[in-house]
C-alpha cells in the first residue's frame, strides 16, 4: 500500500510542478499567506501588548509577520525618553506567556529632530493558527 501511495504521490507532484501550473501554485501560495495574515487579531495583539507595556514607552508601529511554521512574530518600533523603560519592556515581553524571545534590531539615540530613543524590536508572539 505504501509503495502504491508513493507512486500516486509522485505522479501528482510531477503534474503539479509542470511549467504550465507554476502560475496557479504561486497564486495559491500568495492567497494562503494573505488569508493567514488576515487571521491575525489586532485587538488581541494590542490587548496583550497593553499588559506588558510600561507607561513611559510609546509604540510607534507594529508589523505582524508569519513564519513558515505558522508562528507569529511582531516587528515593533517603540520610543521612550530613556532606555530604562524599554529594557523593562523587553524583560516583561520575555517573561510573559503571550510573548517570547526578543531581539533589538536597531536603536537610535535622541537627535535634534527626534527627542526620544527609538528602538526596533522583534518578538515572538503566541498567537497561532
Amino acid at each position: 500500500q505504501l509503495e502504491a501511495l508513493t507512486k500516486v504521490q509522485g505522479a501528482l507532484q510531477q503534474q503539479l510542478y509542470q511549467p504550465q501550473n507554476s502560475e496557479v501554485i504561486e497564486r495559491s501560495v500568495f492567497l494562503n499567506k494573505l488569508l493567514l495574515r488576515k487571521g491575525i487579531s489586532w485587538t488581541r495583539i494590542f490587548a496583550d501588548l497593553e499588559k506588558v507595556l510600561p507607561n513611559k514607552v510609546r509604540i510607534i508601529q507594529v508589523r505582524p509577520a508569519i513564519t513558515t511554521s505558522n508562528d507569529v512574530y511582531l516587528e515593533m518600533d517603540v520610543a521612550s525618553q530613556s532606555s530604562e523603560p524599554v529594557i523593562d519592556m523587553l524583560m516583561r515581553l520575555e517573561g510573559s506567556e503571550q510573548f517570547g524571545a526578543t531581539h533589538v534590531a536597531t536603536w537610535l539615540p535622541p537627535s535634534q529632530t527626534e527627542p526620544m530613543y527609538r528602538y526596533r524590536i522583534n518578538v515572538n508572539y503566541a498567537q497561532k493558527f
